[in-house]
């Protein structure tokens, strides 16, 4: 994968409204409660060459429909860390606000190289759903090797999206997990894969795995934290693997 030329961020400022933020139609943040929020969203991983939507969905709470604030601004960084504001919503009540970017030159990212997928056969429900237990098996024993190699394309990705090299990324996910890992609170919830669903998402190629009840696929946590995974798959070369 080629490094982009430029970093996007999406920042969001909330009052008074529930949020879902959407790149391409994948899910980068939801809140569901109306309380005040400012934050900001990387989208480099979840960018492909051609056409790519961010759409911001604001709902407000009934209360504070004059007093609430709902705004989007997309900006981009250079290689020299010079900062340009691409767009700003302004406060914009309650209707969805939508920015497109383009990407002119193609990255050879999983995201562009995944093979086309119409339905899920039983073969590839079968495949797909190995690799989550297998992901869930790694968490469960805590072994890191066999994770990051259920993971390889999804970290080398996420490395390079957001100008990093991929082994001193590497490393510093190692030390991540190696932290993670040591409470003895450690946990991850019962593994049941007869409800998991592997569902075709907006992007070509790219099936979202997640149970029945739209529930992430695995949880974990140790006790401090908890993490929700989701992982996104596609088939690359011939074979499913997590991308995303």
């Amino acid at each position: 994968m080629k490094p982009f030329q430029k970093q996007y961020i999406a920042e969001v400022q909330k009052s008074g409204f529930s949020l879902a933020l959407h790149l391409n139609g994948i899910d980068l943040a939801e809140f569901a409660d109306q309380s005040a929020d400012d934050f900001a969203s990387r989208l480099n991983v979840w960018l492909r060459q051609g056409r790519n939507e961010l759409t911001a969905r604001f709902q407000p709470d009934g209360r504070t429909r004059s007093g609430g604030v709902s705004r989007l601004v997309v900006s981009a960084l250079d290689a020299a860390r010079r900062e340009t504001e691409l767009f700003d919503s302004g406060d914009t009540a309650e209707r969805p606000i939508s920015y497109v970017i383009d990407i002119v030159e193609a990255t050879g990212s999983a995201l562009e190289t995944a093979a086309p997928v119409g339905s899920i056969s039983d073969a590839d429900r079968t495949a797909i759903l190995a690799i989550v237990a297998d992901l869930h098996a790694a968490l469960e024993a805590k072994q890191a090797e066999r994770l990051i190699t259920l993971q390889t394309i999804q970290l080398d990705e996420k490395a390079i999206a957001v100008g990093l090299s991929p082994d001193a990324s590497l490393s510093g996910y190692r030390t991540y997990l190696s932290e993670l890992w040591a409470p003895v609170t450690w946990w991850v919830a019962p593994f049941d894969r007869q409800e998991l669903v592997a569902t075709p998402t907006a992007l070509p190629g790219v099936v979202h795995v997640h149970q029945r009840s739209g529930a992430p696929a695995v949880r974990c946590g140790n006790g401090e934290l908890q993490f929700s995974i989701n992982p996104y798959v596609a088939k690359i070369h011939g074979r499913w693997c997590i991308v995303r």
